[in-house]
């Protein structure tokens, strides 16, 4: 839990190093390049792919 003081501008710095910390910890998706913060995501062959991602790489298969 996150403490606050009478130092907003501190407060502000800690909180956001801490946020930082934790986007750090997140896997990145191997096209977009951006930390995945969705609650799931796909890893193919050891590759993190956000549905962002995978949405774009669907195609529409024809059967004819």
């Amino acid at each position: 839990m996150f403490c606050y003081t009478g130092d907003p501008e501190g407060d502000f710095e800690r909180y956001s190093a801490s946020q930082e910390a934790l986007l750090l910890r997140l896997p990145v998706c191997t096209c977009c390049a951006e930390h995945i913060q969705q609650e799931m995501a796909v890893r193919i062959d050891g590759r993190w792919y956000c549905d962002g991602c995978l949405e774009d790489k669907k195609e529409f298969v024809d059967s004819d």
